[in-house]
């Protein structure tokens, strides 16, 4: 208690000394943590249970039974939906499911090739084609629902009947919905993933040609048209590439002339024509011999006459090159620089000062923006750059704003540690007295159970006595004169002893 008074007593002492801004926040963090403990109080020790669906997509039929089986076996599951999805604890869920898998559960829901275990005789060619897409659509739901952001999922293929001609061969497409978790999503490359292992397992089916949905209707695949799609492509390179020529031109402006002293923009035209350019050069100082012949001619007035013909080949090179996709066009930037730039003093608490920035300043700053964003003039590269004063240039209170804000900032952040620190020894109060609630449970239970069992045996042993005889009651009686009254027993014991030798003797003389 004196180390809780003492404590009380420094934190008035605290709270006394801040000033007015602070202690709303004091004040504001109090009330929180007085309604937080105010819920726990009310909403009692028991603890939050997470549930996870046990079985979706089932008939109201077999959500009865289930309902029925898992009262019986005691075990605690709610129903959400239209009924056809049976919530259960999340560490009951997978036990659940070994369980009732023996029984034969489920019936109906994501049904996948079990559904031929029994073929009923007679089935038509048509019947099997429409059971064998059945268990293909119950076998790719099992494997999407998988995904931890995934809650719900409805697949539909649609598998067009082969045709003789080619041209007029329809493709195979598919729609998914998906019903995500609550605060949970999903990314573009996981959709992508998700189209990939639908459209591998399907024969003849594209992932292009597979539609997502979520639950609200919104497309989250991409555009199915190619041209759409490659557009979106090439607007998102464009971005991207921007946004990474600024971030990198912004960090060294900020390391050589301070925080917002300057900003640059880009824009960049990205070349996505794709060429192929054969080049074909002959070198006429290099000749390559390209066959000869040879020809002799004897008569007896000329004698031998010999002739040759050489044809000659000019050297050529042939180079098929393949231009880049994506490659940068041009590039046009507009740099912004503060003509006005601070003079840091030598003192702490030195006023503010300022001067105009000089030409070779800003020039030095062109150039360095120059090379950091790779302007080519040979291009048609642009560099736009302006210098005027900034609106902002009170820069000591910008500090001491955001010195203070930081301030603030920390202190919220005690508050919420302080808060938090509260609501975790409620909450282990909370669960100490609930683990010993259940201690004491059991061990009353323990206590009623022993009772039961020693009420048992004495009821038994009572029910299994017999009548003692006369052997048994005499001794009975010796053995209770014994334990009652040993010195006599002894004397009784001896005196018996001492008339049995004298018998003996009187018999032997």
């Amino acid at each position: 208690m004196d180390s809780l008074k003492a404590f009380l007593g420094k934190m008035r002492e605290e709270f006394e000394g801040m000033d007015r801004n602070r202690k709303i926040v004091v004040g504001a963090g109090g009330g929180a943590l007085l309604l937080v403990l105010m819920f726990f109080t009310m909403s009692g020790s028991e603890p939050q249970v997470e549930y996870l669906p046990l079985y979706t997509d089932i008939d109201m039929k077999e959500a009865g039974e289930l309902s029925t089986r898992l009262r019986e076996m005691n075990k605690d599951f709610q129903i959400s939906g239209d009924g056809s999805v049976i919530l259960v604890p999340v560490e009951d869920r997978l036990m659940l499911r070994n369980m009732l898998a023996g029984e034969g559960f489920p019936k109906t829901g994501f049904v996948g090739y079990e559904i031929f275990d029994e073929i009923p005789l007679g089935m038509t060619e048509f019947l099997q084609d429409v059971k064998l897409k059945q268990a293909l659509e119950g076998e790719l739901q099992k494997t999407i629902i998988q995904l931890e952001q995934v809650e719900e999922v409805r697949l539909h293929v649609v598998i067009p009947e082969p045709s003789l001609f080619t041209n007029e061969q329809r493709p195979a497409t598919a729609s998914i919905m998906l019903r995500l978790r609550q605060n949970m999503s999903l990314d573009a490359k996981q959709i992508q993933g998700i189209q990939r292992l639908v459209g591998s397992s399907v024969e003849g089916l594209d992932p292009n040609m597979i539609t997502v949905v979520d639950a609200f209707g919104n497309v989250l695949s991409e555009e199915m048209d190619p041209l759409a799609r490659a557009t979106a492509k090439q607007l998102e390179m464009q971005r991207d590439v921007e946004t990474y020529l600024e971030k990198r031109t912004q960090s060294i402006m900020d390391r050589v002339l301070g925080p917002d002293q300057a900003f640059i923009r880009v824009s960049i035209e990205l070349d996505f024509d794709q060429r192929e350019e054969t080049i074909e050069t002959y070198d006429p100082n290099q000749t390559v011999l390209r066959s000869e012949q040879r020809s002799e001619e004897q008569s007896a007035e000329a004698g031998t006459k010999e002739n040759s013909v050489a044809n000659y080949e000019v050297n050529t090179a042939v180079r098929r090159i393949t231009g880049t996709v994506g490659s940068i066009k041009r590039i046009t930037a507009s740099l912004m620089i503060n003509s006005i730039k601070p003079v840091v003093g030598l003192e702490p608490d030195a006023p503010s000062q300022f001067e105009d920035r000089t030409p070779e300043d800003i020039e030095n700053v062109t150039k360095i923006v120059r090379g950091a964003l790779g302007i080519d003039e040979a291009r048609s590269d642009i560099l736009e750059t302006s210098s005027f004063p900034f609106a902002t240039q009170d820069l000591k209170r910008a500090a001491e704003q955001k010195q203070e804000d930081e301030e603030t900032q920390e202190l919220i952040m005690s508050v919420a540690l302080n808060v938090a620190k509260g609501i975790a020894i409620v909450v282990a109060l909370l669960i100490l007295r609930a683990i010993i609630g259940a201690i004491g449970r059991g061990v009353a239970r323990e206590e009623e159970i022993a009772m039961e069992a020693q009420r048992e045996l004495e009821e038994d042993d009572a029910a299994e006595e017999l009548p003692e005889t006369p052997h048994e009651i005499i001794l009975g009686r010796i053995a209770q004169l014994i334990s009652e009254r040993p010195e006599d027993a002894a004397k009784l014991i001896r005196t018996m002893l001492i008339e049995e030798a004298q018998r003996s003797r009187q018999g032997g003389g």
